[in-house]
């Protein structure tokens, strides 16, 4: 089975890549600047061999502009399973989100905070 991560090496990505390569997975690893969620001319890195992604990039932290936010971990990962879609045929995608798509805030959030 050929595994992609995506993000390979953020905090989770990294840790998923490790574990899955030594664990006898065939594991590609895709991470900037040569793969970029924000640039789908990037896309194409992605093996269309692959049989699961696992999708942990996006940007993380905290950002006073929520629009930023927004377009890399919503807006970019819909064009990329758009691409998936339609150039990869892929059978199996785990995304892997991050609390960050709810903007700033300041009270603790949970799955039933709004967007």
């Amino acid at each position: 089975m050929k595994i992609t991560v995506l993000g390979a090496r953020g905090f989770i990505g990294s840790a998923l890549y490790q574990k899955l390569k030594s664990s006898g997975y065939e594991v590609i690893a895709l991470y900037k600047p040569d793969f970029d969620l924000n640039n789908p001319s990037t896309y194409h890195r992605i093996p269309p061999d692959t049989d699961v992604i696992i999708h942990a990039a996006g940007y993380v932290g905290t950002s006073p502009r929520d629009d930023i936010i927004w377009e890399t971990n919503v807006h970019s990962t819909y064009t990329l399973a758009c691409h998936l879609n339609e150039h990869v045929g892929l059978h199996r995608l785990v995304y892997l989100s991050s609390g960050a798509v709810y903007g700033m805030q300041t009270q603790m959030i949970n799955s039933t905070s709004p967007v």
